[in-house]
């Protein structure tokens, strides 16, 4: 998820106040299917806690206010869907945009190798298991090989990720298939 916001410091206010509070709580509710929405009292799952980045001082004068912030929030979601909410009590804010997404490796086929289109992790990378053509293997010999998938959605491809045809064999001209017996 990405937000953009900001909050105002509590020191800028004229009015001194008991509470008061510089940020912003994200939470989170998953669920595998569509029900009404749930009351507030159902989010017990934080996700983050918000704080907007105070602006420089210029020659010790107080901070007046807060920049904009902007937020970059991975989430592992493990069920259907998911409800969110934001919770601020005692601050001065606005959101400016509040973005939730997914990333994807999309179903990659090049050489004599295909790997499936996967859902790309929160956060690192995670191995994806991919097949080889016929009469083509790994350099290990095996039929299968492997790919990384980023959080971005992008395919990390290294050795193991390649086929090669087996002996006998030989490459296509299109480079699509081994021929041979």
């Amino acid at each position: 998820m990405e937000i953009e916001f900001v909050l105002r410091s509590c020191s800028s206010w004229s009015k001194k106040v008991a509470t008061c509070s510089e940020t912003i709580g994200l939470y989170l509710i998953e669920q595998n299917q569509e029900l009404p929405k749930p009351k507030f009292e159902k989010f017990t799952r934080l996700v983050a806690s918000l704080k907007a980045t105070p602006k420089e001082t210029v020659t010790n004068v107080p901070v007046e206010a807060y920049n904009t912030s902007k937020a970059l929030i991975p989430v592992t979601v493990t069920k259907g869907g998911l409800y969110l909410a934001l919770r601020q009590v005692n601050a001065c804010s606005a959101i400016f945009s509040f973005k939730a997404y997914y990333s994807w490796c999309p179903f990659h086929k090049k050489g004599l190798v295909v790997f499936p289109g996967v859902w790309s992790p929160a956060v690192g990378s995670v191995s994806v298991p991919g097949l080889c053509f016929d009469n083509a293997v790994s350099k290990t010999g095996l039929k299968t090989v492997s790919a990384l998938c980023d959080s971005k959605g992008n395919w990390k491809f290294n050795i193991t990720s390649i086929c090669f045809c087996r002996a006998g064999y030989q490459l296509t001209a299109g480079r699509t298939k081994c021929e041979g017996q």
